[in-house]
């Protein structure tokens, strides 16, 4: 599974793709030092002492063991400002479109079922297949106990074992990659994979504003993209190590970042 929001860590801040124009915005800012990013807001199995002044009843009382009856958080929350675009993790099929309190989706896979919480505007229909990374819907804050914006995500195995947490798994291990790391090439710098071996092919990236636009080598209609980049780039001034060099594992970390 993959994560169902594309993050960057650039300039300092944490970003999301948001809205129907899927542009970046900025979520939360980080340590200027930091070098990567866990966007978790609170983890699986995790309980805490309910105190919002307006249930002043519920003060002290454990949130889910006392107030929704289950041992602890049934999913991991994820950062997401109003508007974040939801993409499926995996492949499945639209079983369940939820417009009632919390605005969810359930997704049913092969393996597992995820469902998803505190959404605004579904983008995708009942019975519908979707393929992984397929945009589903844009999160909110909608819910009875929500007090911030954020996603809901829970997991579950297709046959699962009822239990405490209502089949629901702690299912971190079996996302691809959690941390965000921090974006460390320069705007105008020219990105080349060279580790032909593990199954580059010589590519061209562009640094953009944190993005890694492809430039084509191949020519077309007599013209070669990245040629003509170099061209006009040179008429201003090549930079010292201009053009670097990319790992396989490095330039892995950032495929969220191509346009």
């Amino acid at each position: 599974m993959i994560l169902p929001i594309k993050y960057k860590l650039y300039n300092s801040r944490l970003w999301v793709r948001a809205g129907l124009d899927d542009k970046w915005v900025v979520a939360t800012i980080a340590n200027a030092v930091t070098k990567k990013y866990i966007p978790i807001t609170q983890e699986f199995g995790k309980d805490f002492i309910w105190n919002l002044n307006t249930n002043p009843e519920w003060k002290g009382r454990w949130f889910y063991k006392d107030i929704i009856g289950i041992p602890g958080h049934n999913g991991i929350d994820f950062v997401a400002p109003n508007g974040t675009r939801l993409h499926a993790p995996h492949d499945g099929k639209i079983t369940e479109l939820m417009v009632g309190d919390g605005k969810g989706i359930r997704l049913e896979g092969k393996e597992y079922s995820s469902i998803f919480y505190h959404l605004k505007e579904f983008h995708c229909s009942l019975n519908q297949e979707v393929k992984q990374g397929d945009f589903l819907a844009l999160t909110d804050n909608t819910g009875r106990y929500t007090t911030a914006p954020h996603l809901h995500w829970g997991v579950r195995p297709i046959n699962y074992v009822e239990d405490a947490y209502r089949g629901y798994m702690n299912f971190r291990g079996f996302i691809e990659d959690l941390t965000i790391y921090k974006f460390p090439f320069a705007n105008g710098q020219c990105l080349m994979r060279t580790e032909v071996s593990k199954g580059a092919n010589g590519e061209f990236y562009v640094v953009e504003d944190g993005d890694l636009v492809f430039k084509n080598s191949t020519k077309i209609n007599k013209r070669i993209e990245i040629v003509d980049f170099f061209i006009k780039q040179n008429d201003k001034g090549l930079p010292k190590g201009f053009i670097q060099s990319i790992t396989e594992d490095d330039f892995k970390v950032f495929t969220n970042l191509i346009k």
